[in-house]
């Protein structure tokens, strides 16, 4: 059967099977897959539902139902996770290659978008005195920014060089779990690429607060009272 496009032909990827089976597999009672992070996809998921509502299951013009939250929300996360050609998410999710890679862009930017409140934001008093606590343990007491002088210079450069190793190791684990960071580079927008590196930094933050048990909030407007720079509360 012919579409709108004079030579394009419709094909039936089966969207209602894709579906289908994603909900066998991860989200029914008897999943045949179990994961203790499926509730955390579930709010992922309601949230960008909320920002975009590309991300809503859809009736075409001929009233034919389109993809589910479930295949659009999943097919860039198994892009993301994988490293994954975006046909290569067609055979189990039932997509196009042109749907995924749009779902892809879509998905990354309402990731950043939704949740840049939270892990972008300025520090706010727990930050600050996390900060100073690590700070003391390694002799830096009170210690926000970086050392005046030349006396601890030296002394500074070699915290520096620890400090930069365990940026290095968190960037492997980074890649460890998100295998498009390790491949090429998926498509040439420098904007694209950014939502991408993001969104993958943001929900690995998000997976490690829920396996340490902290919630994540609800409202994404408000995170707590914002630190007072130092310089300021001199001047109150």
């Amino acid at each position: 059967m012919g579409g709108s496009v004079p030579g394009h032909i419709i094909l039936d990827r089966d969207h209602d099977g894709g579906h289908t089976r994603i909900i066998a597999d991860y989200f029914c009672g008897n999943p045949v897959y179990t994961d203790a992070h499926f509730h955390l996809f579930l709010r992922i998921m309601e949230a960008v539902q909320e920002r975009d509502p590309w991300f809503t299951c859809r009736a075409d013009a001929i009233d034919l139902m389109g993809l589910s939250p479930y295949q659009k929300c999943i097919a860039p996360l198994r892009i993301m996770a994988y490293g994954v050609p975006a046909d290569a998410v067609d055979e189990y999710i039932c997509i196009a290659e042109t749907t995924g890679i749009k779902a892809l862009g879509r998905f990354c930017q309402a990731v950043v978008d939704i949740f840049e409140g939270t892990y972008l934001r300025p520090p706010n008093e727990d930050d600050i005195r996390s900060i100073l606590a690590t700070n003391v343990q390694r002799g830096f007491p009170g210690m926000l920014g970086s050392i005046p002088g030349t006396t601890k210079f030296r002394c500074f450069a070699r915290y520096q060089e620890g400090t930069r190793k365990d940026i290095e190791r968190a960037f492997g684990v980074l890649q460890a779990r998100w295998a498009v960071i390790r491949g090429l580079a998926y498509g040439w927008s420098r904007k694209q690429l950014k939502y991408i590196m993001m969104a993958c930094i943001f929900l690995h933050n998000m997976i490690v607060d829920d396996e340490t048990g902290e919630s994540l909030p609800l409202s994404y407007q408000s995170n707590g009272p914002q630190a007072v720079p130092y310089a300021n509360r001199n001047q109150e």
